[in-house]
């Protein structure tokens, strides 16, 4: 995580991401057509970005925004503590919005207390002024000591706690006012915090229904592109990695996100966190792949975002390849549907575009080779589009990058195994040898079977 604090401005500007294999940081303004680099700052504004995915699935995030009150978010840095920075007495006025007001309070590896405050008039002032500021010397008293628990142990169970205290306080305030798009925002907004870099609180938002408050807002907001984009990222944070969310929220949630692309074509940050979403419901679901090439959720990807985002922004175009190679995989329906829309020359193209960016070429080739796995058609549409020596350029200009090593090699074996011209092809072209450097590299079983493959001839099936 990386939290960097303006004090000049009173802006919070909040960045997480992690990099992995699965799919690449990014973090994307709805306010501008323009991509935003990971890794880079953006001057304080009263713009929201909005972003997702890394390798365990945890979306990534950036809210910024100049908190004229206490309605707003607002986390800034105190060591391995988070409190509200505004110091200056809560006004009358301030009360009498109903509100949101978010402490998150977080310690090194995990999310440690959380305490959501609803602001809702004279009655609870006194009490709500009176627990925030006495909070932190209460929780100084209550030592592991005095309670007789280990530190670890008190951290773990105090963080199980709040947290579903929190997503319980939030749900409810955007059930208690579903037509209040204030409401509906902040209360999105919350969710998205509690979701960043903390895979443990999608559990208990999915139980205590998160995704049916999220779904219910999209439903009734449909004209508002922050809701719209916040929802597309709740729903792919979901469901990466968790079957059991993937499958609650299946096709309402592929509908909501498939409609909130369509009826938002120009809106960068939607499109994006709308392909995050549709393939995070796509990985390893079968039913989930088939519903979503049943409404035109493929169509829009090649048509709309590729054509459209991905020659110009990287960070499209890898979320559009993962989304194909997600929908393509063990499908053989959906592969023959998505070459048949041109995806087999749309993922070539991306790739051609951004041939240094090392997660436009992971995912680029992880794409084609789930797209020609066993199947010999798309195996043939691949090498007319001189598919295979791009595969090579991206192997010999990233040696180093194990992940864009390891997913050529598997493309590659698949060709090998399929028909002997092709194996002669590869050798020709000198492919033994790239993957003889790649395994010398990073020595994988996979490697060894491709280089077989090449060398000697059709073997029993590598995957």
């Amino acid at each position: 995580l990386r939290f960097n604090h303006y004090d000049s401005g009173g802006v919070s500007s909040v960045k997480a991401g992690l990099l992995g294999s699965e799919m690449p940081p990014w973090a994307y303004s709805s306010s501008s057509e323009k991509p935003i680099a990971h890794g880079t700052s953006k001057t304080p504004s009263t713009s929201v970005q909005y972003g997702g995915l890394c390798d365990d699935g945890v979306a990534t995030a950036t809210a910024s925004s100049a908190p004229q009150n206490h309605d707003q978010l607002s986390i800034h840095k105190n060591q391995h503590s988070y409190r509200p920075s505004n110091k200056r007495k809560i006004s009358e006025a301030d009360y009498q919005h109903r509100a949101v007001l978010v402490d998150v309070k977080r310690d090194s590896d995990s999310l440690s207390s959380c305490t959501v405050l609803l602001a809702g008039g004279d009655s609870t002032k006194s009490n709500h002024l009176e627990e925030h500021h006495n909070g932190r010397q209460r929780q100084q008293q209550l030592t592991p000591a005095a309670i007789g628990m280990a530190p670890n142990q008190r951290a773990k169970r105090s963080a199980r706690n709040n947290r579903a205290d929190v997503v319980h306080r939030v749900l409810r305030h955007m059930r208690g006012y579903p037509e209040d798009t204030a409401a509906q925002l902040k209360g999105m907004k919350a969710i998205c915090e509690l979701l960043i870099g903390n895979r443990k609180s999608r559990s208990p938002i999915a139980a205590s229904g998160g995704a049916e408050a999220v779904l219910v807002a999209m439903k009734n907001h449909p004209r508002e592109e922050e809701i719209q984009a916040l929802g597309c990222l709740v729903i792919g944070n979901l469901a990466t990695n968790n079957l059991e969310n993937r499958t609650a929220i299946a096709a309402r949630g592929i509908e909501a996100v498939i409609s909130a692309m369509r009826e938002n074509r120009t809106t960068s940050a939607i499109q994006l966190n709308g392909c995050y979403a549709l393939g995070s419901l796509a990985e390893k679901d079968s039913q989930n792949q088939a519903t979503i090439c049943a409404l035109g959720g493929v169509e829009h990807v090649i048509n709309v975002v590729i054509r459209d985002y991905a020659s110009r922004s990287r960070i499209h175009g890898a979320a559009s390849c993962n989304t194909l190679g997600n929908i393509a995989s063990h499908n053989k329906e959906n592969k023959l549907l998505i070459a048949s829309l041109g995806g087999i020359e749309s993922v070539l193209g991306v790739m051609k575009s951004h041939p240094s960016d090392q997660d436009v070429q992971q995912y680029g080739i992880a794409a084609l080779g789930r797209l020609i796995e066993c199947c010999p058609a798309n195996m043939e549409t691949l090498v007319a589009n001189e598919g295979v020596p791009d595969i090579l350029k991206s192997m010999l200009s990233h040696s180093s990058h194990q992940c864009i090593q390891d997913n050529a090699c598997i493309a590659l074996g698949h060709l090998a195994g399929e028909r002997k011209e092709y194996r002669t092809s590869l050798t020709d072209l000198g492919a033994h040898y790239l993957i003889q450097q790649a395994q010398g590299r990073h020595p994988t079983d996979a490697k060894d079977r491709a280089l077989a493959q090449i060398l000697g001839g059709k073997q029993e099936a590598m995957f």
